[in-house]
């Protein structure tokens, strides 16, 4: 189905495009007639995984002249359709698993077919070698990220059956433009790592702000909770999990030779480790909506401001990113700060439950605390920006202007919450 021009160099989501439909038609018809014994093996595994690569990654991508002819959108929409009962995403094990097998398969029948990584230069689009994702299986230890990660891939493959769910992505995805798809990373991490098409961080914030205002709403006819036992667990698992983080990063980034900037992400094998590792931290801002639920039970609603809600939300949609376009390097830095100060901040709420008024004292240094990684963050965001070319400058120049939000709003808290504590010892006082 050659009906792409060829007069001319094409860009690669061109050809890869034709080629794709290419494959789609010489598979079937060569499965069929000649070597079916290999490809009724792995022809749909290969249909499912041209399925989601045009959907999500070349037609978005197409030009806007080619995207307008009816023959590139039939043959997409046929593509598309061949294989619906298994529109999988990366994020699903077996799936990874299967487009291992699916190459080794594709690599007998031969070069043209197989092993895409030899036409890299030539500017083809390059399936994801998926080799180390399918390793993962074969770690004698469990670790807490691979562990988040299988928890991710299984609710992941429950809401997939979901038509709801499907629609939802699908509603909230065209409001990601264009343009921020590409600044995807080349080490393509985004791709092998659960919990990473734009749509989810977006229905995820969907999801807690619909929550927090139903749950204030009908909060009117109850009774607050206590909710003090549930309070303790989950302020214990975030601080032991923010420790664990902290240290971890930490350790991979000294063992990688990170600095406080200048630190380039490492699309090598021996980057993965820190990839899974800022993954769990990115995906750990999903646990810290709780915060707020408990708030809502309690009906401290006075505790649920704009900065509450806008730091909970927009941390999230700034660690996809991160995750997206830069997942390592100076990424190290902000992952690591943050995950010990979390330590301090959860184990003062699980004092604060148990109900040890002697550690109020501590709240205004978690704000100093959380002030001064701001500064150091937006200190090294400026560095990246202006002096050192090594991370991703779009990341640079959203964290400089993200921190300068964040420091803004943390110091209007931090100054009225000084000027009411100055208010209720003058009180004291006269009392």
């Amino acid at each position: 189905m050659p009906f792409l021009p060829t007069d001319k160099r094409e860009h690669w989501v061109e050809r890869a495009l034709r080629r794709t439909i290419d494959i789609h038609s010489h598979a079937r018809f060569v499965g069929n007639a000649f070597v079916g014994f290999v490809f009724d093996k792995c022809v749909d595994w290969w249909m499912g995984y041209l399925n989601y690569q045009v959907i999500h990654h070349l037609w978005p991508l197409m030009p806007q002249h080619l995207q307008s002819r009816t023959e590139v959108h039939d043959a997409v929409k046929e593509l598309a359709a061949c294989v619906p009962e298994l529109r999988l995403e990366y994020n699903v094990t077996s799936y990874w698993t299967a487009v291992y097998d699916m190459h080794a398969n594709l690599s007998v029948i031969g070069e043209e077919y197989g092993d895409w990584r030899k036409h890299k230069e030539d500017g083809v689009v390059r399936p994801v070698a998926p080799s180390w994702r399918k390793n993962i299986s074969k770690k004698s230890m469990l670790t807490p990220e691979l562990a988040f990660m299988e928890l991710c891939i299984q609710i992941g493959r429950i809401l997939e059956t979901n038509l709801f769910f499907d629609q939802a992505a699908d509603f909230f995805d065209q409001f990601v433009p264009n343009t921020v798809i590409k600044f995807k990373h080349p080490s393509n991490y985004a791709d092998m790592l659960p919990f990473m098409l734009p749509a989810y961080p977006l229905m995820a914030i969907a999801t807690y702000l619909i929550a927090v205002s139903v749950g204030v709403y009908a909060m009117r006819s109850f009774t607050r909770f206590e909710a003090k036992s549930f309070a303790l667990m989950h302020n214990t698992f975030l601080s032991l999990l923010s420790a664990y983080m902290g240290v971890r990063i930490s350790v991979e980034a000294w063992k990688q030779n990170y600095g406080f900037w200048g630190s380039a992400v490492d699309s090598s094998e021996s980057g993965v480790k820190m990839a899974e590792l800022l993954w769990l931290f990115y995906f750990s801002k999903v646990f810290e909506f709780v915060d707020t639920l408990i708030m809502v039970a309690k009906k401290n609603n006075n505790q649920i401001s704009f900065l509450h809600l806008y730091h909970h939300s927009s941390i999230l949609v700034m660690w996809w990113f991160i995750m997206f376009a830069g997942p390592g390097g100076d990424a190290w830095l902000g992952a690591a700060v943050n995950s010990f100060i979390h330590v301090v901040m959860y184990g003062y709420y699980f004092l604060s439950a148990l109900g040890f008024k002697q550690v109020t004292f501590i709240k205004k240094y978690i704000t100093l605390m959380q002030m001064t990684q701001f500064c150091i963050l937006l200190t090294q965001g400026l560095v990246a920006s202006f002096v050192v070319d090594a991370y991703p400058r779009i990341l640079a120049y959203s964290m400089v202007g993200y921190m300068v939000t964040m420091l803004v709003l943390f110091g209007n808290f931090y100054r009225k919450d000084r000027k009411r504590d100055k208010l209720r010892g003058v009180e004291k006082k006269k009392n």
